[in-house]
């Protein structure tokens, strides 16, 4: 099923209720994040001094980008009973998936 941007909205609003936040700033792509995070992060990134270079501006991005990515890595739950072996650690093909979740926001 493919959700229209006001429903996946709505949708995750509804499922989360007051732990998520959802930004959106005039016509840019809106933003959702986990409350207790976000508003931090985003508040950061829109108080951020305005200017017109293009390399500040993706600098910026890129470091509000990081600052979320690493609150979303750090907020998944992790087994310390199970720990993967040295083989299973540097098999590319075993880590791609949880990689991609923590990026599919971007």
């Amino acid at each position: 099923m493919v959700y229209m941007p006001t429903q996946l909205k709505n949708k995750l609003l509804e499922h989360f209720g007051s732990h998520i936040l959802i930004s959106s700033r005039g016509k840019k792509t809106n933003v959702g994040t986990l409350r207790t995070t976000a508003s931090k992060i985003l508040s950061q990134y829109f108080d951020s001094p305005q200017t017109n270079d293009a390399k500040t501006k993706k600098l910026i991005l890129i470091q509000t980008a990081a600052k979320l990515t690493k609150s979303n890595i750090k907020g998944v739950a992790a087994s310390k009973e199970v720990y993967p072996g040295s083989e299973d650690i540097r098999l590319v093909s075993k880590n791609v998936d949880s990689v991609q979740k923590h990026f599919n926001c971007f």
